[in-house]
């Protein structure tokens, strides 16, 4: 259960930096302008798309982590 809560907490801290990574790297274009303006947009777009599917992969261990540890209301009857 650890393992799961520690891996949770990794990919929510990745997620988070590559969010301060998009957003730096969107300031840093709008300053240099121009044509590298648009190349570090697109790899702000490569970067997005790796967050995103980073952030689904981490609720899906979050949501697992809750079913296991029965911290949840999923099922009737009375808790333990």
């Amino acid at each position: 259960m650890k393992k799961l809560l520690l891996l949770f907490s990794v990919l929510c801290a990745f997620v988070l930096f590559l969010a301060f990574l998009m957003g730096l790297m969107f300031v840093v274009a709008l300053v240099v302008g121009g044509e590298w303006a648009g190349i570090l947009s697109s790899y702000t777009l490569i970067i997005k798309s790796v967050s995103m599917y980073t952030a689904t992969f981490s609720v899906l261990i979050g949501l697992t982590y809750i079913y296991l540890s029965n911290n949840h209301g999923l099922m009737f009857g009375a808790k333990k």
